[in-house]
C-alpha cells in the first residue's frame, strides 16, 4: 500500500518557534508544527514536554534552519528566515507523526510532574 507523499505548508514563524524555543509568532502555528509531529492535536503543555524532541526532528530534516535566537535578536531572526523561505514553508512528510505515541495529554501531563486532580470531560452525547 503506497501513498504519494506530499510536503504540508506551515507558517514559517511557527517553525522557527519550534526550532529556536522562541516565540516568534501567534502560538497556534507553534500549536500546528507540534501537532503535526505528533499526529494529534497538541496541548499547551505539551509544547514543552515534547519540545526537545520537536526541535531535533525539525532540525535533522531541515539543518539549515536556525536553532538558536535571543530575546534581542528574534525579529531580526524571523525577518530574516520569512524573506528566505516566505510566510509558509513546506516541512519534510516524514515529519509527520515521527513523534506519535501512545501517551495522551493527560498522561503527558502526570509526566511532567502535575499532582493535582485531573478532572476529565467526556463530550460524547448519546
Amino acid at each position: 500500500m503506497s501513498e504519494e507523499m506530499t510536503q504540508m505548508p506551515f507558517e514559517t514563524h511557527g517553525v522557527l518557534s519550534a526550532t529556536t524555543g522562541i516565540l516568534m509568532g501567534d502560538i497556534l502555528a507553534l500549536y500546528h508544527v507540534v501537532s503535526y509531529l505528533l499526529d494529534r492535536p497538541a496541548y499547551t503543555h505539551e509544547l514543552v514536554h515534547y519540545g526537545k524532541g520537536v526541535r531535533a526532528a525539525l532540525l535533522t530534516c531541515h539543518p539549515e534552519l536556525p536553532s538558536e535566537a535571543t530575546s534581542e535578536n528574534w525579529k531580526q531572526v524571523r525577518d530574516r528566515e520569512i524573506q528566505k523561505w516566505g510566510d509558509t514553508m513546506e516541512l519534510d512528510p516524514a515529519l509527520k507523526g515521527v513523534l506519535a505515541d501512545d501517551k495522551d495529554p493527560v498522561s503527558t501531563l502526570r509526566e511532567m510532574g502535575f499532582g493535582g486532580a485531573v478532572i476529565t470531560v467526556d463530550l460524547k452525547l448519546s
